[in-house]
């Protein structure tokens, strides 16, 4: 009797256990939000032939028994052949799932638990009207992730952000031999050279270079950035010059025509022309595009997150009906004097400050207004110095509209996105006073007008100038220019790796 009841309970073992009511699970499967089919009929098949098992086995003949222990044992191991492969299946669906949902649309939004295994490139700030509507599922022919950036602007075909990379490198129709990089290298002393080898970064030491260590370390991680994002750039080398004006060794060197381009953050075809001459220049993404030092600023990528947020809290209607700017009193900026001096104009609030040490700030001084603080304001005014000033895009995020003085016609890459009466209002008609109030005056008779123009300004920043944007451009530069190369260029003894560059005191 006792070895009966012992069988029995050795019988009664059952291998299978139940998740939430739903099915009949075995232990060691780790239970899916919607169970396959197996999983939904075949595992309570076997738990009932088990339990059919234990009635048959104490009323019948021991060679019945064994016949049916025989079947039940084919049975047991068809169903652990079966488990196997369906926890297989479904670890193998799983994976391909994920593979599908980053090759698919692989972005994220900031605060996604799936962000964080992604790249930055595709960790998206989805409170962006733009970004946040982003998907590869937009794109037609093309499988090019950039394609998203290069939406004709206005409905305008011709009119898109990667338009200018195409336009620029028609001024080098030759192509590039090591010579002509060892000219440049002479050339231009005050350039940082560049290498990409084999899809890594690295920096040549030069004690020439122009030591302007934040920018130098800005265009340096952003370009770090392309190459991690974007691994198929070929072998090339490059010459970036980091001051707002490329200047080579000599006059006569500016004045000549170069096989190779230098990389900078700005020039003009205006005259008198500065350094080199413009077509000399490929632009690339100003330094700031990553980060600034200036008070309330930082990383550009939280800037674009931010400041909208924060204009917003005040709206367009609710703020200080005036047009304002602060700057120093630099370059074509003497005409503001007089217009700065009357206090008594109720409709401005323009003035001069200096960028000064003081207790407060190394940036400080008394007068001196956040970008935060320019969203209190219904008008902005942007006015270029001694060349460019990249405080426009700052400007344009606050959502109210901007005049933009461009008497020396500088331009940064994105400039051509630019247009009058729609996203901004340019004014070049430099020292009429008359013409100046007179636009601000019409510009402050129709609010809607001004506040259209305020929002297409902010848009504008918004789609063609987040981050990912900034990186596509950038990489198409590059695309574009190592088509040039005659040669694989090869390590420079002197080079080295980005990670060296960053962790040492090289410019």
């Amino acid at each position: 009797m006792r070895t009966a009841v012992l069988r029995r309970k050795k019988i009664e073992k059952k291998p299978f256990q139940k998740v939430d009511g739903s099915a009949w699970i075995h232990p060691f499967v780790f239970t899916h939000s919607s169970p396959s089919l197996y999983v939904q009929i075949a595992l309570p098949i076997v738990d009932f032939l088990y339990r059919l098992k234990h009635n048959i086995m104490l009323h019948v003949s021991r060679t019945i028994r064994h016949s049916i222990l025989r079947c039940l044992l084919a049975l047991k191991k068809l169903s652990t052949s079966l488990l196997t492969v369906w926890i297989i299946f479904e670890i193998w669906k799983i994976s391909m799932s994920a593979d599908q949902r980053i090759s698919k649309n692989p972005f994220r939004c900031y605060n996604d638990d799936e962000a964080i295994f992604l790249k930055n490139f595709y960790q998206l700030d989805c409170e962006n009207p733009f970004l946040k509507n982003v998907s590869l599922r937009n794109l037609n022919t093309s499988t090019d992730v950039c394609e998203l950036f290069n939406e004709p602007y206005d409905n305008n075909e011709n009119f898109t952000l990667y338009s200018r990379i195409k336009m620029e490198f028609k001024n080098f129709p030759q192509n590039i031999t090591h010579n002509d990089i060892l000219e440049m290298e002479v050339a231009c002393p005050g350039c940082h050279h560049i290498q990409i080898i084999d899809s890594q970064l690295f920096i040549v030491n030069r004690k020439t270079s122009v030591n302007f260590q934040l920018r130098s370390r800005n265009i340096k991680s952003m370009l770090k950035q392309v190459i991690d994002t974007f691994q198929s750039i070929k072998n090339l080398e490059m010459f970036i010059h980091v001051q707002d004006a490329v200047m080579l060794n000599s006059s006569d060197l500016n004045k000549k025509k170069h096989k190779v381009p230098v990389f900078g953050f700005a020039k003009t075809h205006k005259p008198p022309i500065w350094g080199l001459h413009p077509d000399g220049i490929v632009l690339i993404p100003c330094f700031t595009l990553w980060a600034s030092l200036a008070p309330g600023i930082g990383r550009w990528r939280s800037v674009l997150e931010n400041v909208p947020k924060i204009a917003e809290k005040i709206k367009w209607e609710n703020r200080m009906n005036k047009l304002m700017w602060r700057g120093a009193q630099t370059g074509d900026r003497q005409w503001l004097t007089e217009i700065g001096q009357r206090k008594n104009d109720s409709k401005l609030d323009i003035e001069f400050m200096d960028w000064k040490s003081s207790p407060i700030s190394p940036y400080y001084s008394e007068n001196f207004k956040t970008i935060q603080q320019f969203c209190e304001y219904q008008y902005l005014l942007h006015q270029e110095g001694w060349s460019y000033s990249n405080r426009l895009k700052y400007l344009l995020l606050c959502g109210s509209p901007v005049i933009f003085a461009h008497f020396r016609e500088w331009e940064e890459y994105w400039y051509h996105l630019l247009k009058h009466d729609h996203n901004i209002l340019i004014w070049k008609d430099k020292g009429n006073e008359k013409s100046f109030h007179n636009l601000t005056r019409h510009l402050m008779l129709d609010a809607q007008r001004a506040k259209l123009i305020g929002t297409n300004g902010k848009k504008l920043v918004q789609q063609y100038l987040n981050e990912q944007a900034i990186l596509c451009y950038f990489r198409n530069v590059l695309i574009e220019y190592e088509k040039l190369f005659t040669y694989k260029p090869q390590k420079h003894p002197d080079a080295i790796s980005i990670d060296e560059f960053l962790v040492g005191h090289f410019t």
